[in-house]
């Protein structure tokens, strides 16, 4: 398992991100987080699409991501009139099929980057 996806999920979601229906996700979550890891902004957003692909159980990503620390990523929708809504406002918009055209994650590079430092003092 990835070492940034070890130290910030515990051990039941660590066992869940290693099972193997979900090393995909997992490897892509992984990616997309040191990816952004040196960015500037306080927070970055992920399409939903670039976490899972054809072979990937969507809802089983979305229980990966519901695992992380809470506050680190946010799942967001954008609708067709442009709106962005996020949370639960989101997850209501996707299931009833207003209109969505992007799914994503948004996550708090701040607080990752606090989950991070003790990884760093180690080496």
């Amino acid at each position: 398992m990835a070492v940034l996806i070890a130290t910030l999920l515990d051990a039941d979601a660590l066992a869940f991100a290693a099972e193997p229906a979900m090393l995909g996700v997992s490897t892509r979550l992984e990616q997309a987080l040191n990816a952004h890891l040196q960015d500037v902004g306080g927070s970055f957003e992920v399409p939903l699409a670039d976490l899972v692909d054809a072979a990937d159980s969507l809802i089983l990503a979305q229980m990966l991501l519901a695992q992380l620390p809470p506050g680190l990523a946010r799942l967001g929708a954008r609708d067709v009139a442009g709106r962005t809504l996020e949370g639960s406002a989101a997850l209501s918009a996707c299931e009833a099929g207003s209109g969505v055209q992007a799914v994503y994650y948004r996550f708090d590079l701040d607080l990752l980057r606090e989950r991070m430092r003790p990884l760093r003092a180690a080496g």
